[in-house]
């Protein structure tokens, strides 16, 4: 490489944020230069995240399926069906299996960038100026996009896509040993005994609904009332219900005091709901409870950027609804922002960020109607507003909640799991200068940390349309994108309920929810 290079993007940071917006801006006819740490693109959605976790969840649940094969006639109950023994699980090829997927997904991934013509070097970027990049190589693993001595980069809008990392908890210390975090547990080379997870989120779920099927003995310990805080109470005690048939053991009301472990166990302290000091121990400690944002980088401070000091979003860098942040030329995508962590809202953002930088006309990204999901045993996904939230906008009214029990769908009850569909909806009225609620404005002004939803709410003044879907049970995920259409358009529920959902499905359920939601139940009472 030369030792200055011209680009019109550069993006720091190849994640689902930072390899969108390459993508999309090099389609738009932009040169850009993509740069990361790693030897190859992907972030930790695809090396240490949402396909390794996936892959190990697909393992999980053929073991469950496989478990259950007695009740499906397949084996004489005397013949002995325990395929988690000692010998019956070949970790080596489990990891293969899971590994082999990655590297497929990556080996797509650069494919595509270098078809598109976007030049990936793995480096350490530092952006020293708006317009100005200086790159320096790397430690550790070097793959064939390495750069082997410094270089300066200058482009026209450099985009900051530098992710997030597991969250620590001071009284819990991550030893990478017995107590572990996301990354760690993914690489696993054994199945657990036991093991003691802190958090509920969707990370602590996956995991338990990885580890329970293959074998380990799981305590899920959280400190709320219960678990999946962000949700309803029913979609909460759905999952809870789905993990306790399973075998774990759920803790909450737990308020952790210590962390410690020797060469044979993890112990965990913590105090009970009446106050009273307990202790657990296990094989493994995973700490699963959030993670923290990559901005504590001197450059990101000698720039200027602004960052939220916000609960919950600290650390997270402020931007307008369509990516920019306070340094013009400076703009920032996926977990560094405000908002969801999920590799999902990540691509939406990359897209408006690289057609924004194009000049098109755009439409920034909706928070409100990006899908939530967790997957495996715990598998659940929420879309819009909860009855709560709904309740307590004044640019909403006549709010309802309607819910719908998934026993009587003959797919749910085929996989032994429980599951319900909520729907919230309610009337749109007028803004408080009387006109209706708009559409979002392509292109917005918006000062970096103003609502990232305002005037997102459709034109369907006074017609009763769907506003949040809460679904727990088994395959109730693949339902998100479907949910989001409806809330998204704002679709009235009158009309969205006479559309067909084929029978026998999962699907039907939310036919159901929403037949009922419009006043005229089928299978519900």
């Amino acid at each position: 490489m030369d030792i200055n290079e011209h680009y019109d993007i550069a993006v720091v940071g190849a994640g689902p944020g930072g390899y969108s917006v390459a993508l999309r801006a090099s389609q738009l006819g932009e040169s850009v230069l993509l740069v990361d740490r790693r030897p190859t693109p992907g972030g930790v959605c695809l090396h240490e995240g949402c396909i390794p976790s996936r892959a190990l969840l697909r393992v999980a649940d053929t073991v469950g399926r496989a478990k259950r094969a007695t009740e499906f006639g397949f084996f004489h109950t005397s013949a002995g069906t325990d395929i988690t023994g000692n010998n019956a699980m070949d970790m080596e090829k489990i990891n293969a299996y899971k590994q082999g997927l990655v590297d497929t997904m990556v080996s797509g991934l650069c494919g595509m960038l270098t078809s598109r013509g976007v030049r990936y070097v793995q480096a350490e970027a530092r952006v020293v100026e708006p317009g100005t990049v200086k790159l320096h190589p790397t430690g550790g693993e070097q793959g064939p996009a390495a750069l082997n001595k410094p270089m300066e980069i200058h482009a026209g809008d450099i985009v900051v896509a530098t992710g997030s990392r597991p969250n620590e908890l001071e009284n819990v210390p991550i030893s990478h040993q017995r107590i572990l975090d996301s990354t760690d547990a993914l690489n696993l080379g054994r199945v657990p005994s036991s093991a003691l997870i802190l958090g509920s989120g969707d990370v602590a779920l996956e995991f338990a609904g990885i580890w329970a099927p293959l074998g380990t003995q799981v305590t899920l310990i959280e400190r709320g009332e219960r678990i999946l805080q962000s949700t309803t109470k029913r979609v909460s005690a759905t999952v809870a219900r789905n993990l306790q048939q399973a075998g774990v053991v759920l803790v909450t009301q737990a308020q952790i005091l210590s962390a410690l472990e020797d060469e044979n166990i993890a112990t965990l302290r913590y105090r009970d709901a009446d106050g009273q000091a307990r202790s657990l121990s296990a094989d493994v400690l995973l700490a699963a409870v959030g993670r923290m944002p990559n901005t504590g980088m001197d450059w990101l401070a000698d720039l200027g950027v602004t960052l939220s000091t916000e609960p919950g979003e600290r650390g997270c860098i402020l931007t307008d609804p369509v990516g920019r942040t306070n340094v013009p030329g400076i703009w920032a995508v996926g977990d560094v922002t405000p908002g969801k962590q999920l590799a999902h809202r990540a691509y939406a953002q990359g897209l408006v960020i690289a057609e924004t930088i194009a000049g098109m006309a755009t439409t920034p990204l909706d928070d409100r109607t990006v899908p939530v999901t967790t997957y495996g045993l715990a598998e659940n996904c929420s879309v819009g507003y909860t009855a709560e939230e709904a309740r307590a906008d004044n640019r909403l009214t006549d709010v309802t909640e309607d819910s719908y029990p998934m026993g009587g769908n003959a797919c749910a009850a085929m996989t032994g799991q429980v599951g319900i569909v909520t729907l919230v909806s309610g009337r749109l009225v007028a803004d408080l200068d009387g006109s209706s609620t708009g559409h979002a404005n392509a292109n917005p002004s918006n000062s970096p940390g103003t609502d990232r939803n305002v005037n997102a709410y459709g034109d369907r003044t006074g017609e009763r349309v769907l506003l949040g879907v809460q679904m727990a049970g088994p395959q109730t995920a693949d339902l998100a994108a479907e949910a989001e259409e409806l809330i998204g358009n704002r679709v009235p529920i009158h009309d969205a309920a006479r559309f067909i959902h084929p029978h026998p499905t999962i699907s039907e359920a939310l036919g159901e929810a929403l037949l009922l939601a419009d006043g005229r139940p089928l299978h519900a009472r």
